[in-house]
């Protein structure tokens, strides 16, 4: 793969998105794919990282991590209308991810929300290093 470390693409998979990030690091990966989720509900650089919040998910093995990492802040957006510009992660291992994001509360008259996006899904996820870059790949339910 010839992406540069610390970067997303979302791409369209049928009537799905694709978000694929990449990172020295398995947490530098999970982080882009936060990133990659919120491009998929609107436009990053619109997001101003005006509060934080934490978010801390268990699982077993990293996809599943990868999983309910962006399920918890899909929740996020979902609930309380909270998206992230950026991403932090504190720990990771096989069983456990913590950290933040920051970002704000959308205001429909600032945010343009590009899609609804339903789920994150099981189907293809992977986490996964090639050649000292850690892939993470993830599709969601749009």
């Amino acid at each position: 793969m010839n992406k540069p470390a610390g970067s997303f693409e979302v791409q369209g998979h049928g009537a799905d998105l694709m978000i694929t990030a990449s990172g020295f690091s398995v947490g530098e990966a999970f982080e882009q794919a936060g990133l990659g989720l919120t491009a998929c509900l609107t436009d990053p650089s619109s997001v101003s990282p005006r509060e934080e919040r934490r978010l801390s998910v268990v699982g077993g093995g990293m996809p599943e991590l990868l999983v309910h990492w962006l399920k918890g802040w899909l929740d996020a957006y979902n609930s309380s209308g909270f998206i992230g510009t950026e991403f932090h992660v504190d720990e990771i291992d096989a069983g456990h991810v913590s950290g933040l994001a920051r970002g704000e509360v959308v205001e429909p008259g600032r945010h343009h929300i590009l899609r609804e996006v339903k789920a994150v899904t099981w189907h293809m996820a992977e986490c996964r290093e090639e050649s000292g870059l850690w892939i993470a790949r993830v599709i969601v339910d749009v």
